[in-house]
């Protein structure tokens, strides 16, 4: 294990030449053009799609792919020090983005970083101490020029705090880091001091040379305060304008020229909420009432839905919509067979679709194959991620789970991250 403790430049380790692969996690790949929150009217999708119901039983990753190479990274790095994966992966695949933090914290207090792990190296790089010691990276994303994170101090017992939080943007040509975060007056400037808005946030999302989030404009004192207090915006990286596409809207996503926002549901609905999808060059905009998270790829959408309309606890059935500016009729491509194993946080990229699930073997859909694809291993992990060109999954480390070692945190923050290159997956299943 090579781990690099400075803050570094990494865009010389990593091809940023404009090929199709490294555009992958930017949908339409890379642009100047300005982001704009013009609408000309919304457009309601036309001829609806098949709906295709799996009947078949999953294949196991040998009858759909072959011998496909599997790489394996281990999360414990050295000086008892964990890589804690934040669910970003750059376009080319070569980088995987986290958190590099002390196992022995808080009986030894030492800074966390953001991280990045190299697939093929065994590299970490670290880009930049996170502002507290005991911070965590609530979100981050990562394309050809740009990688933008959130982090906010972990609460007592529990997870980051989401209502202290600060925004960064590194940008891999100029080696530059800047902290954002939403001012008084509305306006997305430098942190002059560290004192943050209280309310939540999500994203951030870059791509295509844009960056999109929400955050609140006033602060929120509790659940029930008024949801226009929180507004979506995007920043145009090339000219700095920054634009309110919503307010009272959250959740977003952006893969260019396409951004996703949903508004914000009273008192948690199970039948879900209006998403928005917007492009971002034209200003055609696409609106749907959808459940559970819905994960943007280019012009594909794949979401969780409840087996019976109004009961968000029967069950789940995960579609995908191949094309929204075609139709916006789902696709079912896996169902759970009971309520104890529902489905939630879809990922997808354009081969594959992930999801977590509560069930004794994790699947994905094949979207070229058509199939379920059953990976070798159980989910008790959680589930799949896929990004760019990587699809991942974990492997628990051995031991009781949860069980303090030698004063270290416990052993579940130790794991095997899984890789597949799912650009070099076969487009047929190989024969017998």
């Amino acid at each position: 294990m090579q781990t690099v403790r400075r803050i570094a430049r990494w865009c010389g380790m990593v091809p940023l030449c404009l090929s199709l692969t490294l555009l992958m996690l930017a949908g339409c790949g890379v642009t100047t053009h300005a982001p704009t929150g013009n609408d000309p009217g919304s457009t309601a999708a036309a001829t609806p799609a098949p709906t295709l119901t799996p009947t078949l039983a999953p294949l196991t990753m040998q009858q759909a792919w072959g011998n496909v190479a599997v790489t394996t990274l281990t999360t414990d790095l050295d000086d008892n020090r964990v890589f804690i994966f934040a669910e970003a992966a750059s376009p080319d695949g070569q980088w995987l983005v986290g958190g590099d933090s002390s196992r022995d914290f808080p009986t030894i207090p030492r800074p966390s970083y953001l991280a990045l792990y190299n697939v093929r190296t065994r590299r970490v790089v670290l880009i930049q101490a996170l502002q507290h010691p005991n911070s965590a990276i609530i979100a981050a994303s990562i394309d050809a020029h740009w990688l933008a994170w959130t982090e906010a101090p972990e609460t007592t017992g529990g997870p980051p705090g989401p209502n202290d939080w600060q925004m960064f943007l590194y940008n891999h040509q100029t080696d530059t880091i800047t902290r954002r975060i939403q001012s008084p007056d509305g306006e997305v400037t430098q942190l002059v001091n560290d004192t943050a808005l209280f309310g939540a946030t999500s994203g951030p999302v870059v791509s295509g040379d844009a960056v999109i989030w929400s955050q609140p404009t006033s602060p929120i004192v509790s659940n029930t305060d008024n949801p226009n207090k929180i507004a979506v915006k995007i920043e145009n990286l090339t000219t700095g304008v920054v634009t309110t596409l919503a307010t009272g809207a959250q959740n977003v996503a952006l893969s260019w020229p396409w951004a996703m926002w949903i508004q914000i549901v009273p008192n948690y609905n199970p039948d879900g909420g209006d998403v928005t999808f917007r492009n971002m060059l034209t200003g055609q905009t696409i609106p749907l009432h959808l459940t559970g998270g819905v994960a943007l790829d280019g012009v594909s959408i794949a979401y969780d839905a409840p087996v019976l309309p109004g009961i968000g606890n029967s069950g789940a059935v995960m579609n995908l919509v191949p094309d929204i500016t075609r139709s916006t009729q789902p696709q079912q491509i896996a169902a759970a067979p009971s309520i104890t194993q529902p489905y939630d946080a879809a990922t997808s990229n354009d081969r594959l679709v992930t999801w977590y699930e509560n069930d004794p073997q994790m699947q994905v859909w094949d979207r070229v194959e058509k199939r379920l694809v059953a990976l070798p291993l159980p989910s008790q992990a959680g589930g799949g991620w896929v990004g760019g060109r990587i699809l991942l999954w974990v492997t628990p480390a051995p031991g009781p789970e949860g069980q303090p070692h030698d004063g270290l945190q416990p052993l579940q923050t130790l794991q095997t991250l899984n890789l597949v290159d799912t650009a070099t997956l076969p487009t047929t299943a190989p024969k017998d």
